[in-house]
């Protein structure tokens, strides 16, 4: 053999051995929990490289070599073990996935022996297969951070829950942003009972919900839910138990023919913004199931968005922030029934209608809607099929930059039968001439009793003041006639 082929083949031998190397070091592997020593994640005898924990071949065991890692995706159990496991982990552990299996509808638990764990999880996610118990991603008493790595969906298809007990969200190392979404394909629900954060070296962390099923997804009462990334909710039901939905906004972005629904079940105020997106066929829906609350973020309707409030009374709920955007706010019903007071006391400048069909409305003496004039009968306005009474405290502002200026035009502004108008209500730039009709001077005229805006030509100054000299020429002339006579 040459020198240079030599050198060939050591440089291949090298390689050779890297690779092999970096494959023993990165190769994935699936381990399944047997559990026939005791509870303890970071025990091999716990752990078998077969399915059904047969030994495959010969005297080999069916043990791996090493206990799950960052690289492992992770089953409980092997077929035929039907105890739910009550894992624990007394160092930091991490896994690429979980997949919990219904074995006898069996419950699982993570937690640890003591002091705060890290379990790290990659972008297999977790999924709960049908006929599984809940599962409980820590537990109450002590502390399992799970850390998410990669962007993962966490899938349930049992009627079981899945319940992540201690604090969460992305890992607290990196600084990649990461999303976790949410799919519940049955009747079971998943659950975040304490913080869900992002990590503390900078990974932001979205949450999506797009469940198939009629299990929900809920942030429970904890108050420093602080990931950042915001909520996207496309396609299931969304709870907040909490005044705190994260940092960010809350985005109902209904995919085509799906619901898309945010319950805020806390009495208090929600600061977060809510922007109402996604497919024109879609349905963006906002409940507020608590007997009060307040709505101080803004809410932007990109495509309609429909409110339901609980019936509770004079209390309602008050949207204290602005409202813009192009589609239509729907007062319809709160789960199904009727439903309570909404207040507008913030600034309402979007170019939709304010649709009330259930319950009654309020626009407060600090709030405004804008309405924008066009062609004869072209604009939004306050409508509805609702029998509840709309009171208007606040201010209407007329956009009359593109009002078509044709004598008679006429334009509906509110159609509900029963509205009130209170002592604070005003018309921006208009001046009340009378009891309940208002004018700007330059034609335009709103009337309270028919909800009517109208536009009539009439004379500018210039014109009275040639009127007026005409009639003083024609009783000067009929006097001369007079005096004739």
């Amino acid at each position: 053999m040459t020198h240079r082929h030599a050198s060939l083949a050591r440089q291949i031998s090298a390689l050779a051995a890297t690779c092999a190397l970096f494959a023993a070091s990165g190769q994935a592997a699936t381990l399944y929990w047997d559990g026939q020593v005791d509870l303890a994640w970071n025990n091999l005898a716990n752990w078998s490289v077969t399915s059904d924990g047969s030994i495959p071949g010969g005297a080999e065991t069916n043990n791996p070599t090493a206990v799950p890692g960052a690289n492992d995706d992770v089953v409980f159990n092997i077929s035929g073990l039907n105890a739910g496991p009550q894992v624990t982990v007394n160092s930091d552990v991490a896994a690429r996935s979980l997949t919990f299996n219904g074995n006898g509808n069996q419950a699982y638990r993570i937690s640890n022996t003591g002091g705060t764990r890290q379990f790290l999880l990659g972008e297999g996610g977790v999924t709960v297969n049908a006929g599984s118990g809940q599962v409980n991603l820590g537990n109450t008493s002590a502390t399992v951070r799970f850390g998410i790595t990669a962007s993962q969906t966490w899938t349930n298809h049992s009627t079981s829950n899945i319940v992540l007990q201690n604090a969460g969200g992305a890992a607290n190392t990196g600084t990649d942003a990461v999303t976790l979404t949410i799919n519940n394909t049955s009747t079971g629900q998943t659950s975040f009972n304490n913080a869900l954060q992002d990590g503390t070296a900078g990974r932001v962390l979205t949450l999506i919900i797009n469940s198939s099923g009629s299990g929900g997804t809920s942030l429970n009462s904890t108050p420093n839910h602080t990931y950042s990334g915001g909520t996207i909710v496309q396609r299931g039901l969304f709870t907040s138990n909490s005044n705190v939905i994260g940092l960010g906004g809350v985005n109902l972005s209904a995919t085509a023919t799906h619901t898309a629904t945010v319950r805020v079940a806390s009495t208090g105020s929600v600061a977060n913004n809510f922007t109402s997106s996604g497919a024109a066929n879609g349905t963006n829906v906002l409940e507020f199931t608590a007997t009060s609350g307040t709505l101080d973020g803004s809410i932007t309707l990109n495509q309609n968005l429909n409110v339901g409030v609980r019936l509770s009374g004079a209390t309602g709920v008050v949207f204290n922030g602005n409202i813009t955007g192009t589609a239509n706010l729907i007062k319809g019903q709160y789960q199904g029934g009727n439903s309570g007071l909404l207040t507008l006391a913030g600034h309402a400048s979007h170019s939709g209608d304010t649709i009330i069909n259930n319950g009654a409305f309020t626009l407060a003496d600090t709030g405004s809607l804008t309405f924008y004039i066009g062609a004869d009968g072209v604009n939004n306005r306050i409508t509805g099929t609702s029998t509840g009474l709309a009171t208007f405290d606040g201010t209407f502002n007329f956009n009359l930059t593109n009002a078509s200026l044709i004598d008679g035009n006429s334009w509906s502004i509110v159609t509900l039968s029963n509205r009130s108008f209170g002592s604070t209500f005003d018309v921006a730039g208009f001046t009340e001439i009378e009891s309940g009709i208002w004018s700007n001077g330059t034609g335009f005229t709103f009337s309270e009793a028919t909800g009517l805006l109208a536009y009539s030509v009439i004379p500018e100054p210039s014109a009275f003041a040639g009127l007026a000299g005409l009639g003083a020429l024609g009783f000067a002339a009929l006097r001369r006639r007079r005096a004739r006579a």
